[in-house]
Parts: structure tokens; sequence; C-alpha cells
């Protein structure tokens, strides 16, 4: 059973395992694929973001935090408006 994988490979006396692979099969945790990000960012919507395709820095501005209105920083979670299924 492998327990540990670092992101350069195996860790020391690990069986060597299929890179970049992933089943979808298992009972665990794992990140979305890039498909299923794009979709939960959308909200299940076809345009370029989910309030429309509307580009303009004040539209991504109340619903992002993007370079130009971060300050240089991080901010915490749901300061900005949530898409329709909640996710910030």
């Amino acid at each position: 059973m492998i327990e540990e994988k670092s992101f350069f490979g195996l860790i020391k006396g690990q069986k060597e395992i299929e890179k970049n692979y992933c089943d979808f099969s298992l009972n665990g945790y794992r990140l979305p694929t890039e498909a299923e990000w794009e979709f939960a960012c959308r909200a299940g919507t076809t345009s370029r973001y989910y309030w429309g395709d509307d580009r303009a820095l004040e539209q991504i501005g109340a619903h992002a935090v993007y370079k130009d209105n971060s300050e240089g920083k991080t901010h915490p979670v749901g300061q900005k408006e949530a898409n329709p299924w909640g996710l910030h």
C-alpha cells in the first residue's frame, strides 16, 4: 500500500505506480479536475463567467479578488459575492 507520495515522485520504499492517473472509483477525497473546477466556478452556465460574458473590471471586481484589487495580499473567503451555487 502506498502511504505517501511527494511532488517529485515516490517516497523511498514504496512501490512504483502509474504517474498522472486518477481512479474515479476510489472512495476518498481528491482535487477536482480542471473541467469540474470550471463547471463549479461557472455554476453550470455556459458563459465565460457565471454572471455572463462581461469582462469589465468592475464586474469582475464585484465577484473576485484579482491582481488589481487585491492590494498585493490574500483575502478571507466570502468577502465577494458567491456564485448561484454558493461558491466563493
